[in-house]
């Protein structure tokens, strides 16, 4: 651990984490859901909602609107700290009293599919996004405008199946693409127009597999793929995959970068094994956030100041392990605190300060009684640590922890986890529509009646009716692929693990950290050795 990080910990009074990086963040990712949605009746109202809590979970659930009004006392579960039993187990004796949020979609418009997601409007599936109109199954979509099966795009218009996109209109099937319009299949591409194929290219137009045409050319070899079949976007898939090979790619993903390691990294400095961050610096052991300073272990977040162990949180100074805390400081061992200061061990509150355990207290009250529960955590071991997975109210294979750090049932059993199966999985044999190979084949009323079956999965799925127009409009046929099952694709095959190897320039030997492990068929460069070769084969 650098000097910098032991500084970050003694200035927060923690003491050094026992746990590896990768088991601290698996702890994290399993008090974390995503992407698994219910229907359900809101505690207080009965209305019908959606929700990350099922109807098992043991404590109540509200609707957003209903959580955030002044129709419920926050206060009310609020409790005196007993010194004769731990702080975890009258931490979860509370959360499984207060009354939970049904999920985080503020200030959005017809979207209520959409999770730890705000200001969207006609979304559906939309996860970790915002500002979006009109966007179907993302990830981490801002300002998009019919944008569908797309991962980490900004500002970008009626585009599908991009994944690390800035700026773009149009674009299909493509990767890491930057001010361009009208391609497909590309990757690395930067102020591009009308390529296909294509890897490297830089503020070029009318380029098939990184060769120039004539417009007229370019139009008819379009044309002539035929890509309104989903056969026919299968079979050109392969041979782009196998083309872009034969390109060098750059041993980190990322611009502005200064030393710096992980990879998705943006205006970075002295920031390390860190996941998809912008404008961070001083950070480590972190994924997924914008605008951080000083922080370790830190999970989809934005404007964080001196940090650590906090998820899903906003605008916050000086707290942690914490999740769901918003524009707040000094907050401790707390879950959905929105808008308070000096706050430990509470669930809940808005507008709030001096609480332990809901209960309000003096300032100096306060000061004296967190200084004794610390020091008992600490005889405990519980301070500098955070909750226990088995407190988590998701089961394992049901967080986000399954998706990074995956265990099998028995696996999952044997460390006193639980384990619980999703409640939509189909019936061996139930079968499905079979959607036609052609979009123009599709007929709309037939299409949003039916149920179509996932070819990988089995799980049975339905279009959505702005899915099928996005789909006629652009000429993109059907899938036969559940929407979990193409996000899992995106993910885990268009992006690399996050983990880094030791690996080396194929250019000029540098030493590099990567994600790119050693066995992956590619050939990296550094920085400067890419910006040479971006666009050039490699020699046989």
């Amino acid at each position: 651990m650098s000097e910098e990080q032991l500084a970050l910990y003694e200035a927060l009074g923690v003491g050094l984490p026992t746990l590896s990086p990768d088991e601290r963040m698996r702890r994290i990712l399993a008090h974390r859901n995503e992407r698994v949605l219910y229907r359900r009746r809101c505690s207080a109202t009965g209305d019908t909602i959606v929700s990350i809590h099922h109807d098992r979970v043991l404590f109540p659930v509200y609707s957003q609107d209903y959580w955030w009004s002044d129709n419920w006392d926050q206060y009310s579960q609020g409790r005196p700290y007993d010194f004769s039993r731990s702080f975890f187990e009258q931490f979860a004796e509370l959360y499984a009293k207060v009354p939970q949020i049904a999920l985080n979609s503020p200030q959005s418009e017809n979207s209520e599919w959409t999770n730890q997601s705000g200001f969207n409007k006609n979304c559906y599936m939309i996860i970790c996004g915002g500002y979006s109109d009109s966007c179907l199954y993302g990830m981490l979509n801002t300002h998009c405008d019919h944008c569908l099966d797309c991962g980490s795009v900004f500002t970008c218009q009626w585009c599908y199946e991009l994944f690390n996109c800035y700026n773009c209109f149009q674009c299909r099937y493509s990767d890491n693409l930057e001010q361009c319009s009208d391609c497909l299949f590309c990757r690395e591409l930067v102020g591009c127009t009308d390529c296909i194929g294509c890897v490297g290219l830089q503020h070029k137009r009318f380029y098939y597999f990184n060769e120039p045409l004539s417009p007229e050319k370019y139009q008819q070899i379009k044309g002539d793929l035929r890509l309104q079949s989903r056969s026919s976007v299968e079979e050109f898939r392969r041979k782009f995959d196998q083309f872009q090979r034969r390109y060098p790619r750059r041993y980190q993903n990322g611009k502005m970068i200064e030393n710096s390691s992980g990879d998705y990294l943006s205006r970075t400095e002295n920031v390390h094994n860190t996941y998809n961050f912008r404008e961070s610096k001083n950070l480590w052991d972190c994924r997924d956030g914008w605008n951080c300073h000083g922080g370790s272990s830190l999970v989809e977040v934005w404007t964080q100041d001196h940090c650590i162990e906090i998820e899903g949180s906003l605008g916050n100074t000086s707290c942690g392990f914490c999740k769901k805390i918003w524009e707040s400081g000094r907050i401790w061992y707390s879950s959905h605190i929105y808008y308070s200061k000096e706050i430990f061990g509470c669930v809940g509150l808005r507008h709030a300060e001096y609480c332990i355990l809901n209960k309000r207290y003096s300032p100096d009250e306060y000061h004296e009684l967190v200084a004794r529960i610390i020091t008992q955590m600490k005889t405990s071991g519980e301070w500098g640590n955070n909750f226990p997975i088995n407190h988590s109210p998701f089961a394992y294979n049901l967080s986000m922890a399954q998706e990074y750090y995956p265990l099998s049932q028995a696996q999952v059993a044997s460390r006193g986890y639980r384990w619980e199966e999703f409640e939509n999985s189909p019936s061996p044999h139930q079968s499905g529509w079979a959607a036609p190979d052609k979009i123009d084949e599709v007929n709309e009323v037939e299409a949003l009646s039916q149920l179509i079956k996932c070819e990988e999965s089995g799980r049975l799925f339905r279009l959505q009716k702005a899915e099928l127009a996005f789909y006629k409009n652009q000429g993109i046929p059907v899938p036969v692929l559940h929407h979990d099952v193409r996000f899992y694709r995106r993910r885990n095959q268009r992006r690399n693990p996050r983990r880094l190897f030791a690996r080396q320039c194929n250019y000029c030997g540098e030493e590099l950290l990567s994600t790119y492990a050693t066995d992956m068929p590619y050939t990296l460069a550094c920085e400067d050795c890419y910006s040479k070769n971006r666009d050039q084969p490699i020699e046989e």
